[in-house]
């Protein structure tokens, strides 16, 4: 494995790391703390130099890791949708962009994952301007080593943290003290949740006190609660007798335990043929500085054993990239293959069903084809039984609602009927009998509508009329009773109905028995004598022609669909009526006729044997109706 020079500087100092990494981890052959005049990255670039010349490694075989602080990057904590961690990467570089101050689109941007859920994802991002990656690519030039890293230099100090503690990393604070930065880290669940930066020199007084406080304020910031303020561990970085006062300040400050932490202690040392040995004081007594490039050294080791990516790093050379989702494109074609196949598949039955419903269509086309006339026909006849219904519609049997008049009115000792018309009602349809009476009492008039109103008969009046105190029916009173169409109709078709059953009973009663047995029967059943051959079927001279014998089948009565159908029936020509004189016309709309107009005689019922099917069909209606007068029923009439 290629050796590993691991560097960090800031304005005072430049410090570096030169080792190796194994199966057995990292091995450590030199590193020391050189002081620096300032952080051009040409004063950089001669002090490493000049380290360089004097341990003189391989440079070809060493890759250059270099970790940076937050004066040359710049932190954000991320609260992102939760998204596929194929995508993630877009979307931090993104919602990066717009937060950080850097503004330029060729940005050095990575970020490393804090939390994630089903609502949210947190990450904490960082961002490298170009002209600071700039400067760590020509201070790589320069010494003509490979630049490998550029890591985030409190990321990489936990790094190391995470790689110590064998997979048993307890909740604490991490606190590296430099010359010029206090560098804290807040570890909770394993993960890195909250980076924190802050400028304090050496030299400042009271320099533990702000180092709780910025503790304290850390934790508050990664959203620790208020009463969870005080950590339960603080950790340095550094030898214990190097940091023994500010660990017993920390102790007394906080309230907690407070422990140091020498980055050497987790790693193999090997001094052995380097010059400078590693045993300048600087680097002896502060090897807690030295735990960035130690656990960035060790981070590196770890992620080429998984790949080249660490997860434990945010590395701005080697930033996070969206994963492109390799697919197999056989499992794609054979899935095109099938849907083709089920495609033709379903293609063929379609067509195969669309051809069977396009020779049912034909073959309903030529039957509605056939039956179209007969269809046509039956409109035709339908037409015309219609018109016969509306015509007979107004043929009311005025001696039935007679009957059914005398059998609703009230006894003479209550009423008296004084007059009575009737008429037919040409434009809507039935007949309307129109009553002037008197009654005894007004009860009596309202008894007598109640009783005359029917479902098939509607009655309005206009109410009792006082006639005075000298008629002893003293209230007078009109009545008009209307016989609905429909009324009619039913009744019609009802009489139909009956007709046609005792049309269909007669045959049946009058068939004679089945007397196949007798003699009679037998004789009369009897194949005929034929003639001999020797008979002339001529008529001799002077006598009549005989006819030959035919054998002659038994006459069985005709059925009711034998029966001729009745066209119509006359029984009577009707007789002109007197026209009604002026003086006893009634000016009735419904055309009702006086009561000195003669009677009309209802016209007799004729009886028929012919099967009825409904209502008799005309074959032509008349070329004018004329509409028959109102014949007057009576006069004076109880």
């Amino acid at each position: 494995m290629a050796n590993l020079l691991a560097i960090d500087w800031d304005s005072h100092e430049l410090r570096a790391v030169l080792g190796r990494g194994g199966s057995g981890g990292i091995t450590l052959t030199d590193m020391t703390i050189i002081p620096l005049p300032g952080e051009e990255p040409a004063q950089v670039s001669a002090a490493l130099t000049g380290w360089l010349n004097q341990i003189n490694p391989s440079r070809s075989k060493t890759r250059l890791l270099v970790a940076i602080g937050r004066g040359k990057a710049e932190l954000r904590q991320l609260n992102l949708p939760p998204v596929p961690p194929e995508e993630l990467p877009a979307l931090v570089r993104f919602q990066a962009l717009q937060s950080l101050s850097i503004s330029s689109d060729s940005a050095a941007v990575d970020y490393l994952p804090i939390e994630s859920s089903d609502q949210s994802t947190s990450v904490i991002a960082g961002g490298v301007a170009p002209a600071t990656m700039k400067h760590i690519a020509d201070i790589s030039e320069s010494i003509s080593i490979e630049l490998k890293r550029v890591a985030l230099r409190p990321v990489a100090a936990a790094a190391l943290y995470s790689a110590g503690a064998n997979g048993q990393i307890a909740d604490c604070v991490l606190v590296d003290l430099l010359a010029d930065d206090v560098e804290i880290v807040v570890f909770r669940n394993a993960k890195v949740v909250f980076v924190r930066s802050v400028r304090m020199p050496q030299q400042t007084a009271g320099r533990t006190t702000q180092i709780a406080g910025e503790i304290r304020r850390s934790l508050m910031a990664c959203g620790t609660e208020a009463s969870e303020t005080t950590p339960t561990r603080v950790i340095i970085w550094g030898q214990a007798k190097t940091h023994e006062s500010e660990a017993q300040s920390l102790r007394e400050t906080l309230r907690c335990e407070v422990a140091t932490l020498d980055p050497l202690s987790l790693v193999t040392l090997d001094w052995r043929g380097n010059k400078s040995g590693g045993r300048n004081d600087a680097t002896a007594e502060h090897t807690g500085r030295f735990a960035p490039l130690i656990g960035l050294m060790a981070a590196d080791a770890a992620a080429e054993a998984i790949g080249g990516q660490s997860p434990l790093l945010i590395d701005f050379l080697n930033p996070r990239k969206t994963v492109e989702v390799q697919r197999d494109d056989r499992l794609w074609i054979g899935a095109g293959a099938g849907a083709l196949a089920v495609a033709l598949l379903l293609a063929f039955l379609a067509w195969s069903s669309l051809s069977s419903k396009t020779a049912q269509i034909e073959e309903r086309r030529a039957q509605l084809a056939e039956l179209r006339p007969a269809v046509t026909q039956a409109e035709t006849g339908l037409a015309r039984t219609e018109q016969i219904d509306q015509f007979l519609d107004g043929n009311v049997i005025w001696l039935d609602q007679l009957q059914r008049l005398a059998e609703r009115m009230p006894p003479s000792e209550r009423a008296i009927l004084k007059n009575m018309s009737g008429g037919l009602l040409a434009r809507e349809g039935g007949s309307r009998l129109t009553l002037q009476a008197a009654a005894k009492l007004p009860v009596v008039v309202d008894q007598m509508e109640t009783a005359l109103r029917d479902e098939d008969h509607s009655v309005s009046g206009t109410g009792a009329n006082d006639l005075g105190d000298k008629n002893e029916y003293r209230w007078g009173f009109t009545q008009s009773v209307t016989v609905r169409p429909t009324t009619i109709r039913e009744a019609r078709y009802e009489a139909f109905t009956a007709a046609l059953e005792e049309s269909e009973a007669e045959p049946m009663e009058d068939s004679p028995s089945d007397d196949s047995d007798s003699p009679e029967t037998a004789e009369s059943t009897s194949d005929p004598v034929p003639l001999s051959p020797a008979t002339s079927t001529e008529p001799a001279e002077g006598s009549l022609p005989v006819e030959p014998l035919v054998p002659v089948e038994p006459q069985t009565a005709p059925t009711a669909s034998e029966q001729p159908s009745v066209e119509s029936v006359d029984n009577d020509t009707p007789t002109e009526q007197p026209a009604p004189t002026d003086e006893t016309a009634s000016d009735d709309d419904d055309n009702s006729v006086s009561e000195t107009a003669p009677p009309v005689e209802s016209p007799p019922v004729v009886e028929s044997t012919s099967s009825v099917e409904g209502p008799p069909t005309v074959e032509s209606p008349p070329a004018e109706e004329s509409e028959p007068s109102e014949p007057n029923l009576g006069s004076e009439a109880r």
